[in-house]
């Protein structure tokens, strides 16, 4: 530790610059916060003037004990490390509690990042980073978002400030209800239904005069405040993202009621099911086994279909089980066998194949660009690897077929689907 201070004043003196340009902050906070104890992370971030505050914040949630990295953020946000970074520190801070399920703390961190929001000061960059999540605008090909340049391109990342209000609003939204979906998946239910219906109590102090006979409808207006979940005709699209998130939470508090609104905002906002949300919603909505859950558990997973998306084996297992759940066999054999035509059921790691890969020389973005031959063949071996792992996921829908079959006296059909089974190498 000694070394390094003395090694970035000297540094620091002779090239007449601050210390927060010497160093690389993203590697040197990864070997300080597993090697180095509180006292020596706080003399470094004095040394270099709290640079890269809220990665070191993350990095000791992840790697050291709840009580130094509180500590660390304590005496950070008391000499004002926290201040100008976009409510970054602030997100790790809260995303470290609610990994410990410590959820009045947690609470309170994400109460101030939602009025960090509303005054229009979140880093939406910072705050991801800050929470282990990718920044979606940073990160796409060629500097572009939506078919507009983001900065990448000419070397400028995107401003901040050019992310309006709601914008930002919803983003924490949805970082709030990611981080508690891991362990506290109600608290995350609740934070999608204010994202969803309007949050009156985080932005509305109510006073004596707000108790009157036409207080319902001053809450209704207070409620309405925000355009991003205004009801009827102003409500605006969430993106979808927040719903792969609020799906993690329904997983994890196994709501199936809660999974049905869910699909219902999906469908309502016209986005699209992907392979996991459709195997999430499917599998709670399908839950019950009666007639009409099984019916709006398979509209879910033909709506994916529909929209050609390759669907994973996990996902085909849900909608199977629903059927069976259902008691409804036949077509839940038909759905079974129709799954056999799916690109995961063909790939094998022994064999990869060579057509489906070959492209034309025009493709731009594809990985098989190159018409080297090793390339390719590496390129279907982890195509094929991804498709082995896919097919051990389907193979619950066998199982529960071949059980719902027995348990129905059709013994013949059972021995059928085991045969189809084996022959599918499962």
């Amino acid at each position: 530790m000694s070394v390094f201070l003395n090694v970035l004043k000297t540094t620091s003196t002779a090239a007449q610059i601050p210390p927060a340009r010497c160093v690389w902050h993203n590697k040197l906070w990864k070997y300080a916060t597993r090697k180095w104890s509180l006292p020596e992370l706080l003399a470094a971030l004095k040394a270099v003037e709290g640079a890269g505050f809220h990665e070191v914040v993350r990095l000791s949630g992840e790697r050291q004990n709840i009580q130094t990295t509180i500590g660390l953020f304590r005496e950070g946000k008391a000499l004002g490390w926290c201040d100008g970074d976009g409510g970054g520190s602030i997100a790790a801070m809260a995303w470290t509690h609610d990994g410990l399920r410590q959820g009045a703390q947690a609470d309170l961190l994400w109460r101030e990042l939602h009025l960090l929001a509303e005054r229009g000061e979140i880093d939406i960059p910072a705050v991801r980073k800050a929470g282990g999540v990718k920044d979606w605008d940073l990160r796409k090909k060629n500097g572009k978002v939506n078919g507009k340049s983001n900065g990448k391109a000419s070397g400028k990342p995107r401003d901040s400030s050019s992310y309006s209000n709601h914008v930002q609003r919803v983003e924490v939204f949805y970082l709030e209800i990611a981080s508690k979906a891991r362990k506290r998946p109600r608290a995350a239910c609740a934070a999608y239904v204010r994202l969803r219906d309007g949050d009156l109590v985080d932005r509305v102090v109510l006073s004596d005069e707000d108790f009157s006979e036409d207080f319902s409808e001053k809450r209704e207006e207070n409620n309405n405040r925000w355009p991003g979940v205004a009801r009827g005709e102003l409500r605006t699209k969430l993106p979808k993202r927040v719903y792969t998130a609020a799906c993690r939470a329904a997983s994890g508090a196994r709501d199936s009621a809660f999974a049905k609104q869910v699909a219902l905002d999906m469908a309502t906002d016209g986005a699209t099911y992907d392979s996991y949300t459709a195997a999430s919603l499917t599998s709670l909505i399908g839950a019950s086994g009666t007639q009409k859950d099984s019916d709006a558990a398979i509209k879910v997973f033909d709506a994916a279909r529909d929209n050609g998306v390759n669907l994973g084996g996990a996902a085909w297992s849900c909608a199977v089980g629903a059927l069976c759940r259902a008691g409804r066999l036949d077509e839940a054999t038909e759905l079974l066998r129709s799954m056999k035509n799916e690109p995961f059921m063909m790939l094998w790691p022994s064999c990869p194949t060579c057509g489906e890969t070959d492209v034309s020389e025009n493709s731009e973005n594809d990985e098989t660009d190159s018409t080297d031959s090793f390339e390719r063949w590496t390129v279907d071996s982890k195509k094929a690897r991804v498709a082995e792992s896919e097919r051990r996921a389907c193979a619950p829908a066998y199982t529960q077929v071949v059980h719902a079959l027995c348990d129905a006296d059709r013994a013949g059909d059972a021995l059928r689907v085991h045969d189809e089974m084996t022959s599918a190498g499962l």
